[in-house]
């Protein structure tokens, strides 16, 4: 009578954890909502099963990014090329090209999607004679 009560037993736990309503997963929102983790990455991504969904961040307006631009220290080393700005959507970054001299580099104000924040990259190149 005990073995017949614990086959049972067994066969309704197997029941249910095989009836247990399955969540869909469709996005990056979705699986972390679902508990699951997100992977310290950039963008960040979020693994649920054998499926991987990553982040999706939204470029700022073009405006926006001049706007943080000329309150940055950008403004402060030199003037902003407003003819030549671009967004580059794999790095979610803004580059907006800097009047600035500094031989053997073309500086570019980069404004973050993400950080909404702006900072100089001096993109200099090779030697700098002297």
């Amino acid at each position: 009578m005990k073995i017949y009560i614990i086959c049972v037993i067994i066969l309704i736990s197997v029941l249910a954890v095989g009836c247990a309503k399955q969540v869909s997963i469709n996005s990056f929102d979705e699986c972390i909502a679902a508990g699951n983790p997100a992977m310290e990455s950039y963008p960040r991504q979020c693994r649920a099963g054998d499926q991987t969904f990553v982040e999706q961040i939204d470029a700022i307006p073009m405006e926006e990014a001049i706007a943080i631009a000329e309150e940055s220290e950008c403004v402060e080393k030199g003037e902003l090329i407003r003819e030549s700005i671009m967004h580059n959507d794999n790095t979610n970054t803004w580059w907006i090209d800097l009047d600035l001299e500094k031989p053997g580099c073309n500086p570019a104000c980069v404004v973050s999607d993400v950080t909404k924040m702006a900072e100089i990259n001096w993109r200099c190149t090779g030697l700098i004679a002297e």
